[in-house]
């Protein structure tokens, strides 16, 4: 290597060690070392390593430190920083706002697949208590083959889809009900706007809920509903459909209700005399009336027996 090489090389590491040379700030991409920068305030074009120019890393122009009004200093620590971005003033509030918005998206993106996830929790839980056909099918058929006795060789003359259809039928409607209770003697709104009567329910049950120690909220309650004709009398009330968002509120209203019958007043007027019974099905319905007539028949039966009492509850016989 010559002697005048040597030297330009030499020359050339020295401004490169420099702390003014801009090291850390690259190069826009359309131009080459030999072209230079030019700066978008003042339009000088900048050819020297040593020239203190600096680009905006959003925008990807120049910028001389003359025209930023930047101490020396400054420049130095910000060209040797790449962990440290820096955008010129045209473009310092359009990052501003992109970084805000980009913010809101992400946290826009976190709810919604919160609301997400939840929701494939719902239907994960929905699904596990569907009643599907084949299930049913498969426990009616085994019902079928033990009712078969040895000596006849054959079951009852009614077919395995029927009663599948009755039982799918039947086990759905009372998923359907699992949520709601019937409230009986709760006085019954005055008004004749659907909307305020429902406000007013919901406002009566509520106020049960306090008296009987359940945590119950309006929001908590799905739909209310009046069953039957509405009666002329003043003091006669329809009895009231109530559908709770849960079926734990709902026991922990059946669980405490007895405590109605522990207030002083209970009994003292139909206004205090308030029922309640579960949403039963026809078949809820006829399976109860035996049960009553069996608690009968043992009740008669046990005549003369002290302390023997019987009372039919839903689906047993105690």
């Amino acid at each position: 290597m010559s002697n005048t090489q040597n030297k330009d090389q030499i020359e050339n590491d020295l401004q490169a060690s420099q702390p003014g040379v801009n090291k850390g700030r690259p190069k826009s991409v359309s131009r080459t070392e030999n072209e230079g920068w030019n700066c978008q305030l003042c339009n000088v074009l900048y050819k020297k390593k040593t020239d203190k120019v600096l680009e905006c890393d959003y925008c990807r122009k120049h910028n001389c430190i003359s025209c930023l009004s930047m101490p020396a200093t400054l420049y130095n620590h910000l060209s040797n920083r790449a962990d440290i971005k820096w955008f010129c003033a045209l473009c310092n509030e359009t990052v501003e706002k992109n970084l805000r918005h980009d913010r809101e998206i992400e946290e826009k993106c976190r709810l919604f697949m919160e609301k997400f996830e939840q929701r494939v929790v719902t239907l994960e839980t929905k699904v596990e208590q569907m009643v599907t056909v084949e299930t049913v099918k498969t426990i009616i058929n085994e019902e079928f083959k033990s009712e078969i006795t040895p000596h006849s060789g054959h079951a009852s003359a009614t077919t395995p889809d029927d009663v599948i259809t009755e039982t799918v039928k039947e086990m759905k409607d009372r998923e359907r009900r699992k949520n709601n209770a019937i409230f009986f003697n709760v006085p019954e709104p005055k008004s004749n706007v659907k909307s305020e009567k429902s406000a007013q329910d919901t406002e009566s049950i509520t106020d049960i809920g306090k008296r009987i120690d359940v945590e119950m909220e309006k929001g908590n309650i799905i739909n209310t509903l009046r069953l039957g004709k509405k009666h002329e009398e003043e003091n006669k009330h329809r009895p009231l459909l109530v559908t709770f968002d849960s079926d734990t509120i709902k026991r922990n209203v059946f669980k405490n209700f007895s405590k109605l019958r522990d207030e002083s007043d209970f009994g003292s007027d139909d206004n205090n005399n308030i029922g309640i019974s579960h949403d039963m099905t026809p078949k809820e319905k006829e399976e109860l009336t035996q049960l009553k007539e069996k608690a009968k028949e043992k009740e008669e039966k046990s005549q003369g027996n002290s302390g023997s009492e019987y009372e039919a509850h839903r689906g047993q016989c105690t």
